[in-house]
């Protein structure tokens, strides 16, 4: 196949290359072996270089013996030019030599193919990620004295579900907490779940007199079975349930779509959640004692710490995780946030809260900092004791939390306490003021917190709260989401429980507001 272009010589794209390769100061002994190519794609390097964020290489003749790179991608473009070689190149110089390209808002590849004169030439600017996380893991200090699973010297059981988010729960463990749990001499059981209902089975059935804490490598939602598990083994009783987290704590690993809980905690990534399951120590976190009063699931009670929805959050839940939950984190995000604010939908109840303001805030002033609402202003809960208050007609969304994430990219609640004993109720009411428009502006400021600054915005800090849907108008259009686990719309009520669980971490290791 000839150049379309045949006026700039190989010997350009060459020297290109060097200059953007030396650009990036990349470390030309460095190497690190994740797989060999297969016998179609070997190949000798004219360039090769790797650093802990990408690999750079043009190749052209095939060797007998595989070239280490951190991951190849290849891809056979039948007709391109030269041109398209040399805009890659131009790209990577311009961005200070690929590395800050890659590594900022782009996706893992950069990848041109190109024809040249009957050979063919590859420049592969590939991101790993698991590269670096294993190199960060490897420099962890893993022998801090007061930590809780030395001190205690049981095992710890890491349980993962191999299908959760983008199903790298079982590479997790294999190329990062076992490496760490063995350089720190930490006894260690691994468990895959294998059906619904598992990680609830292994905490009701779990021995304290083995087990120094249960490591979770999940979602919100693996930690919602576990604290179910938990709760049915205390038989819902608050003091014997305290016990039984002092017993075992948990600890919460990334390793599911929406990691809410485990970035409350400040774990932006596995490794950070490694360092504290090894070298942390037992942290409070508040559980929500919730009751469903439905006549026909009577006795309905959960223990949560971490989200209930009823509205926008919990239409887009049960989308993503229903018709949409094969299409990828990614693409069921986006899909899900387009169709829950095309549809707009509002519902209608009563929801009263005992207001716990004046205990969580030394002033006003405190209070106003912190952007929460002015409870003060509600009508009163009529024929309830004084604090009370209420909030009724048509609402967009309600949901009560009690951590700052309820997603690793909703930082819905910035201020919350995750063991102060009280729960955050953000509001956003129905009706002409709420565009589609303002609702899309809302959800784009999740991630950063600043959708505390859009008016039609409300935040309450409550000790308990009542949910009274209209049950009769509503219960075929929507459902009561808590920790992404769907149930009918019912009367609800909620009773916040301070510091009742215990989680291996960190004290007050929050990420910054």
């Amino acid at each position: 196949m000839r150049s379309t272009d045949p006026r700039l010589p190989i010997a350009f794209f060459r020297d290109r290359a060097r200059q953007c390769m030396a650009c990036a100061q990349v470390d030309m002994r460095q190497s690190c072996m994740v797989r060999d190519f297969s016998s179609p794609f070997k190949r000798t390097g004219l360039i090769q270089c790797h650093s802990p964020h990408l690999s750079l290489s043009i190749m052209n003749d095939p060797i007998e013996e595989p070239i280490p790179l951190i991951i190849w991608v290849e891809f056979y473009l039948e007709k391109c030019s030269q041109v398209a070689l040399a805009v890659a190149l131009f790209l990577m110089e311009a961005y200070e030599g690929a590395s800050s390209f890659l590594l900022g808002h782009m996706t893992e590849v950069l990848l041109a193919v190109i024809a040249i004169f009957g050979s063919t030439y590859y420049l592969c600017c590939i991101r790993d990620p698991w590269f670096e996380l294993r190199q960060r893991a490897m420099e962890l200090k893993v022998d801090k004295p007061n930590s809780y699973l030395r001190s205690c010297g049981r095992e710890v059981w890491v349980v993962a579900n191999p299908i959760g988010g983008d199903g790298n729960g079982v590479k997790i463990f294999n190329a990062i907490l076992k490496p760490l749990l063995e350089k720190a001499g930490i006894p260690y059981r691994f468990i895959q779940t294998t059906h619904q209902g598992h990680p609830k089975q292994i905490s009701m059935s779990v021995d304290p007199k083995l087990c120094a804490c249960l490591a979770l490598i999940s979602g919100d939602g693996m930690v919602h079975e576990v604290m179910q598990g938990y709760a049915c083994r205390a038989k819902h009783d608050a003091k014997k349930l305290r016990e039984l987290y002092d017993a075992i704590p948990l600890a919460i690993l990334p390793g599911g779509s929406s990691n809410g809980l485990s970035t409350s905690f400040g774990y932006v990534d596995v490794v950070a959640a490694c360092d504290g399951l090894i070298n942390g120590t037992q942290q409070p976190l508040d559980v929500n004692e919730i009751d469903f009063l439905n006549p026909q699931r009577e006795g309905l009670k959960l223990w949560d710490a971490h989200a209930f929805c009823f509205g926008l959050f919990a239409d887009y839940d049960r989308l993503v995780e229903t018709k949409l939950r094969k299409l990828g984190t990614t693409l069921k995000g986006i899909l899900g946030a387009i169709a829950i604010i095309g549809q707009r939908q509002e519902y209608t109840a009563t929801f009263d809260f005992l207001d716990a303001s004046h205990n969580d805030f030394e002033n006003d002033e405190e209070r106003k900092a912190k952007k929460y609402s002015d409870a003060s202003l509600l009508p009163d809960s009529p024929g309830k004791p004084a604090g009370w208050k209420r909030i009724e007609g048509s609402m967009l969304l309600l949901t009560a939390l009690n951590t700052t994430w309820a997603a690793n990219d909703a930082h819905t609640a910035p201020y919350s306490d995750r063991s102060s004993g009280s729960v955050d109720i953000l509001f956003i009411p129905g009706g002409s003021a709420v565009s589609r428009l303002g609702l899309l502006k809302t959800m784009m400021a999740f991630e950063s917190g600043d959708h505390l600054e859009i008016p039609f915005v409300k935040i309450y800090r409550a000790k308990r709260w009542n949910l009274l849907p209209d049950i009769k108008h509503d219960h075929e259009r929507t459902t009561l989401d808590c920790s992404g686990e769907q149930f009918p719309l019912s009367e609800t009520t909620c009773t916040c429980h301070k510091g009742l669980a215990k989680i291996i971490g960190f004290p007050d290791k929050q990420l910054a507001r």
